[in-house]
């Protein structure tokens, strides 16, 4: 008897159960986008069991520490279990959309170029752009940045950055003082007497041209109105929420 596997849905050949735990054993959000896409009851298979949240919370634990607020209609027509296939299918797309954004951000550098910084006393060799140059000369020249100095030392200095992509997992800040070459047998070090960290987002692109994300070099002006401020660190590394 010839038997035609190729023309069953495995998925009812294998049951429920058992497909199911194939299926949640991936790593990669893109294999469950293409499953989605095969067929409608695929895609139903997948969103009634939350394959797209399974995947991301394996891929980043971090994400089960922060409440992820997804907007739902006060007001749906239809059944409650229309409703509940709708809020489903949000969920889907939402933690698919978390993984792909998470996963081009998934790099030991999360910082994709500087945008400006508050002042520059030597521009631009002592430029912001200095700071994401790992090597710590360039040609005959040390890599650093310099801000002019203020006379009041409880003026802060501001430098800003752009990450690597609009949703990014921050898990570590590396900070380092420059220590200036002295022909003594002490060097000096130039180090902030405390460092804050603010997140935010620009108020419009096309102010963010203007002011130096596309530019091949950072601005050394600092326009602090262009962005929205939204989170903000308290001096012990906790970020807090801006009301």
């Amino acid at each position: 008897m010839e038997i035609h596997a190729s023309s069953r849905d495995f998925i009812q050949w294998l049951g429920h159960d058992l497909s199911l735990r194939i299926l949640s054993s991936l790593e990669n959000q893109s294999d469950i986008i293409r499953f989605s896409a095969v067929s409608t009851s695929w895609r139903h298979f997948a969103i009634r069991n939350g394959l797209s949240k399974q995947i991301c919370l394996k891929n980043f634990p971090e994400l089960e520490k922060i409440p992820i607020i997804i907007k739902k209609k006060s007001k749906q027509a239809g059944s409650f279990n229309s409703r509940e296939q709708k809020n489903l299918e949000s969920d889907h797309k939402v933690y698919a959309y978390l993984s792909r954004g998470l996963a081009k951000s998934n790099s030991k550098l999360s910082i994709s170029t500087a945008v400006s910084a508050f002042s520059t006393d030597n521009y631009p060799q002592e430029c912001i752009q200095n700071t994401l140059e790992p090597r710590e000369r360039i040609a005959v020249r040390d890599s650093y940045w310099s801000s002019t100095g203020q006379t009041d030392p409880t003026v802060p200095q501001k430098l800003v950055y752009n990450l690597i992509s609009n949703i990014c997992i921050v898990s570590e800040i590396h900070v380092q003082p420059f220590q200036v070459p002295s022909l003594e047998s002490r060097c000096s070090i130039y180090s902030a007497r405390a460092v804050r960290f603010r997140m935010g987002y620009p108020k419009s692109q096309k102010k963010l041209y203007k002011y130096g994300r596309y530019k091949c070099k950072a601005s050394h002006k600092y326009y602090d109105n262009a962005f929205s401020w939204i989170m903000r660190s308290n001096g012990s590394g906790e970020l807090l929420a801006k009301i």
